[in-house]
């Protein structure tokens, strides 16, 4: 807000998880947001599906995005997240006098059989054993950061 009233040309990128969605202070944010016309400001949330114990379907089902985001007044966007040019498209071609969203819908360890999708993995440290097929799967080489992942 400071930045806009300043007139300052800068654009601020906040992204959250859709985990953190499921607080109020996100909603308040977001309401107020919309409300001073934050025309400089992109919310991009990493929408995997999945946050700190469980999926986020069980603990608190935000419903539909695009339409809550675009009802609250925002321009929004929805996207592989996985998909670079999907990502730099919808951070750089946006000309709005509106708030921006968008939502990178993501899957949760994408490319690791072992992983992806898999709740367990939210704050699991991969061991050894793991580390090894995660190469494999990844087509990783032997590296000077084999020690820093364990």
């Amino acid at each position: 807000m400071g930045i806009k009233y300043r007139g300052y040309d800068s654009q601020v990128y906040v992204i959250v998880g859709d985990g953190e969605l499921q607080e109020g202070s996100i909603w308040e944010a977001a309401l107020s947001i919309a409300h001073h016309g934050l025309d400089n400001l992109t919310v991009i949330i990493d929408n995997n599906k999945i946050q700190g114990t469980d999926y986020t379907q069980n603990i608190i089902s935000l419903g539909n995005l695009f339409e809550k985001w675009f009802s609250f007044g925002y321009d929004v966007r929805e996207i592989d997240g996985h998909s670079i040019g999907e990502v730099i498209d919808a951070l750089i071609n946006v000309s709005s006098n509106k708030p921006k969203v968008v939502i990178a819908n993501t899957i949760k360890g994408k490319g690791l059989s072992f992983v992806e999708n898999n709740k367990d993995w939210h704050a699991r440290k991969i061991n050894e054993n793991e580390w090894k097929i995660a190469k494999k799967e990844l087509r990783i080489e032997e590296s000077r950061y084999d020690k820093c992942m364990l």
